[in-house]
């Protein structure tokens, strides 16, 4: 599982009268043969006639596909619309119809300590790009300081199941990786902050430290 951050974004833009909210932001990434494009928002138009319009395009050499998840804005009725394009012509196909087993195979590995729904690798590693994004959009050292408050709480959260037994070492070690990443990215990023003699700002702390089990 190798990514990046190439660069992250984070900007309240339609709620001035709300100054800690982010109603939008957006992160791009890369990967050794890939690179990728996410975008979240608050910005649902009042005609819509639902809550979102979460989208999912997937762009080959040869063709693309793209997921309308929850509505079709040509009009189609229902969710999970599926447009396939490649070299034979494009196609329509209705996955409503599709088993989603995403949420109880999130609940069994909870219940049975599995990793069916989705490895823990692959959760730390979105974790670590997602931190690493959050830092490196920072405007100031006070933000720094309450994303890495945030990571400590992370942290004690982690040696709690670790020593309950929910992860094991192997999976410690991954998540040790990604917060190195994380504070790379911190420390990249109060590198371009003021640092003049007299800034109040301190460089944020170590993040707390992970053991192996004994």
């Amino acid at each position: 599982l190798e990514a990046e951050v190439i660069s992250a974004t984070v900007a309240n833009r339609a709620h001035p009268e709300t100054p800690g909210l982010q109603d939008v932001g957006d992160i791009h990434l890369r990967a050794p043969n890939m690179t990728g494009y996410v975008r979240v928002d608050w910005f649902t138009p009042a005609g819509l006639p639902t809550w979102g319009d979460g989208r999912l395009t997937i762009l080959g050499t040869e063709g693309y596909i793209e997921l309308r998840k929850y509505v079709d804005i040509a009009g189609r009725p229902g969710t999970d619309h599926l447009f396939l394009v490649d070299g034979k012509g494009m196609q329509y196909i209705d996955c409503s119809d599709q088993d989603l087993p995403y949420a109880r195979q999130l609940i069994s590995d909870i219940r049975n300590r599995t990793e069916t729904a989705m490895g823990q690798a692959h959760c730390f590693k979105a974790m670590e790009l997602a931190l690493s994004a959050q830092a490196r959009d920072a405007n100031s050292a006070e933000e720094l300081r309450n994303m890495q408050s945030e990571v400590d709480n992370l942290i004690r959260e982690t040696l709690t199941a670790f020593d309950d037994g929910a992860i094991d070492d192997g999976d410690l070690t991954a998540f040790n990786l990604a917060l190195e990443q994380f504070h790379r990215a911190v420390a990249d990023c109060y590198g371009g902050l003021d640092r003049s003699p007299s800034s109040s700002n301190p460089l944020p702390s170590d993040p707390l430290p992970l053991r192996s089990r004994q």
